[in-house]
Formats: structure tokens, C-alpha cells, sequence
């Protein structure tokens, strides 16, 4: 027996009211309610994304769905790091 993980997607979902809280439970793993700042992020399968937002726009009283950047985010910050360093040879090259 192996265990496999699943490729799931957080996404951060903007209520207009907090009653449609208790529906999303169905469409995925609800992780974060915000009652004051109205918003709730939902963590769904990958190959299931594009239906289930879909599905979760419909409700009525979500404002929008967005697709939380997270997983394409570089943790060592790599990319991040070499623009600096040319931002500041470009800074050094002005003076």
C-alpha cells in the first residue's frame, strides 16, 4: 500500500455574507474563515479546479473566486534574489 498525494489548489473565495460558508464545505477543504474581512480559503483538487470554481461562482452570495499564487511561487526566492543583485549592479552603474 503507497500513499500518493493529491495535487490540490487553494483558493481564496470573497463572500458578500458569511451564509454560504457552511455550502462550500461541500466542494472542497474549507481552511480559513474571515467573518470580518468576508472572504474563506478552500483547498480543491487540481483536476477538478475549473468545474468547482465555476460551480462556486454561481453561489449567490460569492463575489469572486481567485486562484491563490501560492504553489507557483519560488520558495528558495531564486529568481527574486538575481533581480536585486542586477537592480543594484544597474544602481552602482548609475553613480
Amino acid at each position: 500500500m503507497s500513499f500518493e498525494p493529491t495535487a490540490r489548489r487553494p483558493l481564496v473565495v470573497h463572500l458578500r455574507s458569511t451564509r454560504v460558508v457552511r455550502s462550500l464545505r461541500h466542494y472542497g477543504n474549507l481552511v480559513y474563515v474571515s467573518h470580518r474581512m468576508h472572504y474563506a480559503i478552500i483547498y480543491i483538487d487540481e483536476g477538478q479546479l475549473d468545474s468547482t470554481i465555476e460551480k462556486i461562482k454561481k453561489l449567490r452570495t460569492v463575489g469572486k473566486v481567485v486562484k491563490s499564487a501560492w504553489p507557483e511561487l519560488d520558495p528558495e526566492l531564486k529568481q527574486l534574489r538575481q533581480e536585486m543583485a542586477v537592480q543594484q549592479n544597474e544602481e552602482d552603474d548609475v553613480k
